[in-house]
């Protein structure tokens, strides 16, 4: 998912680095305080397409 995103110009972390215990979580960390707002609703947007072609394609 992480190539599929970059395709899409935006990016991501797997949330696991930071969280305080070891436990596996299906999360995600996304970085936004220096974009301006407009550009955070794209991103969202972006992100979505490739959440849900990778479920999609999980199936």
């Amino acid at each position: 998912m992480t190539l599929m995103a970059l395709d899409e110009n935006v990016s991501f972390f797997h949330g696991a680095p930071f969280l305080p215990s070891s436990e596996r979580y299906h999360e995600l960390r996304l970085a936004y305080g220096a974009v301006p707002a407009k550009k955070i609703v794209t991103g969202v947007q972006r992100l979505a397409t490739v959440i849900t072609v990778a479920i999609t394609t999980l199936r």
